[in-house]
């Protein structure tokens, strides 16, 4: 019998508290995502220069290895490709071409 009051009286205390709960109103502004979405020739194009630039041996196997000099030395290598007029020269190319490949080592 005290359970069933004390069940009671636990749930009472749990309505009322409910009752004078605020409600939270979070105004989020409605912005459109930016667009990151990339053509295939710039895809096949930056697989290319990664390829090129030595970081896919750094990924390779179940533990990347990307501390390190020579990893940070490929890193600056795809980068400085990647910001090069031969990177836009590649995209051009590929879409051109629409079926290219990127082949592996």
């Amino acid at each position: 019998m005290k359970t069933l009051k004390l069940t009671i009286a636990i749930g009472a205390t749990l309505l009322l508290c409910s009752a004078h709960a605020e409600t939270i109103r979070i105004d989020v502004p409605s912005a459109e995502p930016p667009s990151l979405a990339l053509t295939r020739a710039e895809v096949l194009a930056d697989l290319h220069i990664w390829r090129l630039s030595g970081l896919a041996e750094f990924t390779r196997g179940e533990r990347p290895q990307i501390y390190g000099d020579l990893y940070l030395q490929a890193k600056a290598r795809y980068e400085a490709m990647r910001a090069s007029p031969a990177y836009r020269d590649l995209v051009e190319k590929m879409s051109k071409t629409p079926n290219a490949t990127v082949r592996g080592r």
